[in-house]
């Protein structure tokens, strides 16, 4: 059971928005999230993926085994795309773009990457929910988006939408990535098993915001320095080398400055040496 409660964001929402009754999108964007953890994903883990799995040597089950759990797991995700559609109008409503949601998660990833060890075993308490480090830093998140280093004012334009919004996407975004894990590990044995049964496809909102937040999870050298995000990209040389450079990108996801490309293992080479730059040039996240 996902152990975050709704009370959360009632107790960091400005009064302000409370009065305009904006809150309720953004208690709904995860009331959403809790339920894919705790009703769409022990379904598809306990019913489907379990049984799948219970077959030695990555063997099939049946024709007549498979039926039923290929028409289950399109039921489910008629649930799960139910969910999705109701996202959608939420983030859109709020008018959160993917250039912003994009940096939303990236942030509050890194923030949860950086924190201490006690805040890590917090992650994962005996009561098996593993976002208990994303509660305690809400606040923190909002304020990496909302102001640089000097304490100005980033998003202004959108400071309402990142107020009422970011806690709740981030944490929703989490549940989501690992719904659509677990669905694509199904999948893929579906696809082995049964190569020509019907697979209801996935929400396509749901989609983008589980692979933004893989890509969250997977950039565990992302930093904020000097109000850019950076972030080591990687870009093939040949087939058995491959090349690396850091990269700064302001908030509205536009790449602003790069380190020349390098054969180096060390991604922290790269993101000292951009920092380098940002504080030689007097670089600004504008």
């Amino acid at each position: 059971m996902a152990t975050i409660s709704v009370d959360v964001l009632q107790n960091i929402t400005p009064r302000a928005l409370k009065q305009q009754g904006l809150e309720r999108l953004s208690t709904l964007i995860l009331n959403k999230g809790i339920q894919i953890k705790d009703q769409i994903e022990p379904q598809l883990i306990e019913k489907i993926l379990n049984k799948l799995n219970s077959v030695v040597n990555n063997a099939c089950l049946s024709p007549n085994e498979l039926e039923p759990l290929i028409i289950l797991r399109n039921n489910i995700v008629g649930q799960l795309n139910i969910i999705g559609s109701s996202l959608d109008s939420a983030i859109s409503i709020i008018g959160i773009t993917n250039n912003t949601l994009n940096t939303l998660l990236g942030i509050a990833a890194g923030i949860r990457a950086a924190k201490p060890a006690a805040i890590a075993a917090a992650a994962v308490p005996a009561s098996g929910s593993p976002f208990a480090s994303l509660v305690l830093n809400l606040n923190e998140i909002l304020d990496k988006l909302k102001y640089d280093n000097l304490g100005n004012p980033k998003f202004q334009k959108i400071k309402t939408a990142l107020d009422l919004s970011a806690p709740a996407i981030s944490i929703a975004a989490v549940f989501i990535n690992q719904v659509i894990n677990t669905l694509n590990s199904i999948d893929t044995i579906l696809k082995r098993c049964s190569p020509n049964s019907t697979i209801t496809p996935v929400n396509e909102g749901l989609i983008q915001i589980s692979q933004q937040q893989t890509q969250a999870n997977t950039t565990i050298n992302q930093e904020i320095y000097n109000g850019f995000v950076i972030r080591v990209e990687e870009v093939p040389f040949n087939a058995t080398l491959t090349r690396r450079k850091a990269v700064g990108i302001n908030q509205s996801g536009i790449k602003l400055i790069e380190t020349e490309l390098s054969f180096t293992l060390n991604p922290e080479i790269l993101i000292n040496e951009l920092k380098l730059i940002i504080d030689r040039d007097n670089l600004k996240a504008y």
